[in-house]
């Protein structure tokens, strides 16, 4: 699945180039090359070389645990990328270089489970949405099915076990749920704040319209002066929300449905 983080994978990494002049953290750190920022929730620990992201950044939860770790070189992911669900139980493996995405991506339920996996036809750049591989779905260690993507898109889907696939299919929340894991957990639980606000909140009370265009790009509708999303910005440390234009419409209408469902 495209993935890329945050609410990454998660995607998923709010650097310090998106932090604001007024500042992301509560409290902030510079130790040589190494900037912390700390909001409460959570701490950052990035290392830098001539002004770009080089060598670690970490996510930390108040409670000490990892959330997530990526590797850079010189301003661009280079290397693996592992995200975390609470007690420290791996949600997501990526894998860059050079800002491209490749590799095999392995995503996990909280169980330790593999839920899926991405595999690349080739090295894509990690903003191409025109990505082409498969991704293969589990249930129990189980491969279920196959789905192929040609240029960003659906293109075919291999049956590997009938059964599993019909019982896949009558679970509504399987895609939201597994692209919320994705895209949307690193920074956001659906019931309480996290890097970014608890989500049962806005999908309750924002229209269908709005959601849609704030997790597709909500710094466009920043710049176009949305009172709704400058305020969250401004309550939230001024931490620019990350574009998902590469999901498709229907994805992200999953992840909402997905949330209405949890909240």
């Amino acid at each position: 699945m495209k993935t890329t983080l945050l609410l990454s994978v998660i995607f998923f990494a709010f650097g310090f180039s998106h932090i604001s002049p007024r500042g992301f953290a509560k409290h902030t750190y510079i130790i040589d090359t190494t900037i912390i920022t700390d909001n409460g929730y959570i701490k950052i620990v990035t290392n830098y070389k001539d002004g770009k992201k080089h060598g670690q950044e970490t996510y930390i939860r108040n409670n000490g645990d990892t959330m997530q770790f990526a590797q850079y070189k010189e301003g661009k992911y280079d290397g693996k990328l592992v995200a975390f669900y609470e007690g420290h139980k791996i949600a997501t493996i990526q894998y860059f270089r050079e800002d491209y995405k490749l590799g095999e991506w392995l995503h996990f339920d909280t169980l330790g489970n593999i839920k899926t996996k991405t595999i690349f036809d080739k090295p894509f750049l990690r903003t191409d949405p025109r990505w082409s591989g498969k991704e293969i779905f589990y249930e129990k260690e189980k491969e279920i099915f196959t789905q192929v993507w040609t240029n960003g898109r659906r293109s075919g889907t291999i049956i590997h076990n009938a059964e599993l696939y019909r019982a896949f299919q009558t679970k509504d929340m399987s895609l939201g749920n597994k692209l919320f894991i994705e895209e949307c957990a690193s920074c956001h639980t659906i019931k309480r704040d996290l890097v970014g606000p608890a989500l049962s909140e806005p999908v309750n009370i924002r229209s269908q319209e709005w959601l849609l265009d704030f997790i597709r790009s909500g710094d466009s509708l920043y710049k176009a002066g949305d009172k709704v999303t400058k305020a969250l910005y401004e309550k939230y440390y001024e931490i620019n929300h990350p574009d998902f234009t590469y999901l498709i419409k229907d994805d992200v209408e999953a992840i909402i449905k997905y949330i209405q469902e949890k909240k």
